[in-house]
């Protein structure tokens, strides 16, 4: 029950955005690097804790539960928009400094032989920035398209409204049961 609570909190699409990309930021300064590169179980805790706070910030878009916070697929789409921002100031910060931003990485061997430390730090902000943003991107046009054929077949979940005389959230208010109600019987009559 106590992880039930914590859970239900951390995946709450508002705190897990902001947890999520507040370890970002917090993962990319060059003392935690530092830190991270000379230290092994620092450098697991890392990104330990980078992994379990991305499964906090994809809660909200893939949960099909009830028992944690689930988003309607407009929100979603929103929510993976603004996950898409804050990854921008670190990987703007790599592609455009002058100098190495991690002096571990500066003497780090490379895997391609005559790729400096700088363009090599460049290359990892564009990969980081436009691999992640594709993915990202890639989810948010796929939900864009379902949502969009569920709407047209009047089934997205943002369409879901009570139907009258059905239990409550068990339909959906199509335009056939709209005509069906106005024309039974003792259904009210509109003035000519």
């Amino acid at each position: 029950r106590p992880i039930a609570v914590v859970a239900r909190f951390v995946c709450r699409p508002f705190v897990a955005l902001i947890i999520f990309n507040a370890l970002i930021a917090y993962t990319h300064l060059p003392v935690v690097v530092r830190l991270s590169t000379s230290n092994g179980l620092f450098h697991f805790f890392v990104h330990a804790t980078l992994f379990l706070t991305s499964i906090f910030m994809w809660v909200p878009v893939i949960n099909r539960t009830s028992l944690l916070p689930k988003l309607k697929t407009p929100t979603k789409m929103l929510y993976l928009f603004a996950q898409s921002l804050v990854p921008t100031v670190p990987a703007s910060f790599l592609t455009f400094s002058q100098k190495p931003m991690y002096p571990h990485y500066a003497e780090a061997p490379r895997l391609i032989r005559g790729l400096g430390a700088v363009a090599d730090q460049q290359w990892a902000a564009v990969i980081m920035k436009l691999g992640a943003g594709s993915f990202i991107w890639g989810i948010v046009g796929y939900l864009f398209y379902t949502w969009w054929q569920d709407s047209q077949a009047g089934l997205a979940d943002d369409n879901m409204r009570p139907v009258p005389n059905e239990p409550m959230g068990s339909g959906v208010l199509t335009w056939d049961r709209v005509q069906a109600e106005l024309t039974r019987p003792g259904a009210p009559v509109e003035a000519s």
